[in-house]
């Protein structure tokens, strides 16, 4: 469904605890992701256009929270996600943790952060 986006091992739970009409305004945040994805590895850019706003994370709220942005990677590693995009007012997606030296043979890792 997303073929250029990155599951971290954690996200399935993470979606089925949303509600109904969260899940699909983020099935919607994740197909506009997806689409940046796939547009950034075909792109000579060092960084992805996105499609909708994505935000750092200050340093101020790593330091304070950075350990509630960590997510187990689709490969097992947990790994700290200091970029997000927000699905609505209170809930985030923390996503985009890209590798971009091997962005021709990967995509965007995505985590879902509900308590930040």
């Amino acid at each position: 469904m997303f073929p250029n986006l990155l599951f971290g091992k954690d996200v399935e739970r993470q979606l089925h605890v949303l509600s109904a009409d969260l899940f699909r305004d983020a099935v919607g945040r994740l197909t506009e992701l997806d689409r940046t994805a796939s547009e950034w590895k075909t792109s000579a850019n060092p960084n992805p256009t996105y499609l909708s706003k994505v935000t750092a994370e200050s340093v101020a709220t790593m330091q304070r929270h950075g350990q509630e942005r960590v997510f187990c990677s689709s490969l097992g590693r947990r790994e700290a996600h200091e970029k997000h995009a927000r699905i609505r007012e209170y809930a985030e997606f923390t996503s985009v943790k890209s590798r971009i030296s091997q962005k021709s043979k990967s995509g965007m890792s995505v985590g879902i952060c509900l308590s930040c």
